[in-house]
């Protein structure tokens, strides 16, 4: 499966092309076909591709829950719910900024995995509503931070608090599978990105610290708990200094760079850039792991990111520079 994934020579094909037309007739020769041919060629813009991307995505993660049994299917469905959080990001973004959402603009989840009331939350008619339709489900504690978003009018609380209750369930379920430290070296990696990554975007909003700490996700791989606790109490440019001597220092001052900038939205692709690197390595020097099958879930996810994110480029008319430092290769 690993080899029908797009490669990094793909991507630049991808990037390089002329035209929305020009990503179809490439995708038509990998395994995109069967999904593409079913689509009217006159009806193909960045949205239903989007919508195509989605389902292969949802396609790749639930065949291997599907054909996975005992400790690993329940792992693969925990892992799974990314796709979960995802949607619930993409609702709540959407009532945050006082928009319409529609079913087909989220993740496709199959029934039988289905743990959350989608249509119900589409419905709602404000980020709050859909936290308190949330209490009845493993998101529960969602609403011990409704309070801060109301004060703060900041989404990227309730995101870090859905990142925190993901996790935490994730990381309890991944103790009793085999290989679990080849596992736990992407999954952690992700979180330890993931922690900096929203403390630095509070701190550079000015939050306070203590407030700060409270959406830490308490799950410490290769990063101390205290130097996230002292990044969250310190400023924008103290935060090189604070990661200096952790092994994330280089990504850290990447992203310090582009907040600098003001080019925020290149930070997410940063982030992205460095697991797929470490899940290539997973890949290559870890054939016989169960970290493998994971390595190839990050990759298929990153693939479904860079494939809108270079159609949607194409269509706002993006250079080939530009959408080059938003995909991840």
């Amino acid at each position: 499966m690993k080899s029908h994934l797009l490669t990094s020579e793909d991507y630049l094909l991808l990037i390089t092309s002329r035209s929305i037309s020009e990503v179809v007739e490439f995708l038509m020769k990998k395994d995109y076909r069967d999904k593409l041919s079913r689509l009217p060629f006159v009806e193909i813009d960045e949205y239903k591709l989007e919508e195509l991307f989605n389902e292969m995505l949802s396609d790749r993660f639930y065949f291997l829950v599907d054909i996975s049994h005992g400790v690993i299917k329940e792992v693969l469905k925990s892992f799974s719910r990314r796709l979960e959080i995802e949607n619930l990001k993409r609702i709540m973004r959407t009532k945050h900024g006082g928009e319409e959402i529609r079913s087909e603009e989220l993740l496709p989840i199959p029934e039988r995995y289905l743990f959350i009331n989608f249509p119900a939350l589409i419905k709602a008619d404000s980020v709050e509503k859909v936290v308190k339709l949330l209490r009845e489900t493993d998101y529960f504690k969602l609403i011990d931070y409704l309070d801060l978003y109301r004060r703060y009018k900041m989404l990227i609380i309730l995101e870090s608090a859905l990142n925190k209750i993901y996790f935490q369930m994730l990381w309890r379920v991944i103790e009793d599978i085999p290989d679990k430290k080849d596992v736990k070296d992407l999954i952690g990696l992700e979180i330890d990105l993931t922690n900096i990554l929203n403390i630095i975007a509070l701190v550079s909003s000015r939050i306070d610290p203590y407030v700060i700490e409270k959406t830490i996700v308490n799950i410490y791989y290769r990063i101390a708990e205290r130097k996230l606790r002292q990044l969250a109490h310190s400023t924008i440019s103290d935060a090189a200094e604070i990661l200096a001597t952790t092994p994330y220092y280089g990504v850290a001052g990447e992203i310090l760079n582009l907040i600098s900038r003001g080019e925020t939205a290149k930070i997410e692709s940063v982030i992205r850039r460095k697991i797929f690197r470490r899940a290539v390595e997973t890949l290559i020097n870890k054939s016989m792991s169960l970290a493998y099958v994971f390595a190839y879930l990050y990759l298929s996810e990153i693939e479904n990111r860079n494939l809108t994110t270079i159609v949607f480029g194409k269509r706002l008319g993006l250079d080939g520079k530009k959408i080059r430092d938003l995909v991840s290769v």
